[in-house]
């Protein structure tokens, strides 16, 4: 099990691979209650706000890899218009926004094949508005600074005037 804890709940789900169906749970803070919000979904990954009121989550849908953000007060699930595993994503301070590193080729057994080290991307980094769903690119490593990165653990300010990023399978640390 993959426990996120937030401002709000906690929310979790089983660990993601594409032989099996993925769920995610909400847990309630005050109650120690759970609640099913998604699933099954194969390759189930979520990243929650920080406030928990949206959940950014990846699957795979008949082969192909899905983004999609639920809104955990209404249910509602929005299609994002990026394909990446939520754990190449960070949350702006404000939750209005979400920075992803994203694949310029994504294929594979997603994601057990990535996780595994089987495969290896190559990102490009995008800020992700949530309100009306617009990408914008922010920085492309291969054509800034000639280096292909596969992207970790990225981290911003609270101002968001600093984008810190790990190369998964180098280690090394990169900043924006």
């Amino acid at each position: 099990i993959v426990v996120h804890p937030t401002r709000g709940n906690f929310y979790a789900t089983n660990k993601p691979s594409s032989q099996i169906d993925g769920y995610g749970f909400e847990i309630n803070r005050a109650t120690g209650g759970f609640a099913r919000i998604l699933g099954p979904f194969r390759g189930l990954t979520v990243l929650p706000s920080p406030s928990g009121s949206q959940v950014i989550y990846s699957f795979t849908d008949n082969g192909l890899y899905r983004l999609r953000v639920l809104d955990t007060s209404t249910r509602t699930s929005t299609a994002l218009p990026l394909a990446t595993i939520s754990d190449k994503c960070v949350w702006s301070a404000d939750g209005r926004s979400a920075y992803c590193a994203v694949p310029t080729n994504i294929q594979g057994n997603l994601p057990d094949d990535w996780y595994q080290g089987a495969i290896v991307f190559t990102d490009r980094i995008w800020k992700i508005s949530l309100g009306d769903r617009v990408a914008t690119l922010v920085i492309d490593p291969s054509q800034v600074g000639r280096v292909n990165v596969d992207a970790v653990n990225l981290t911003v300010d609270p101002a968001e005037d600093i984008l810190i990023f790990m190369d998964k399978h180098t280690g090394a640390l990169y900043a924006y």
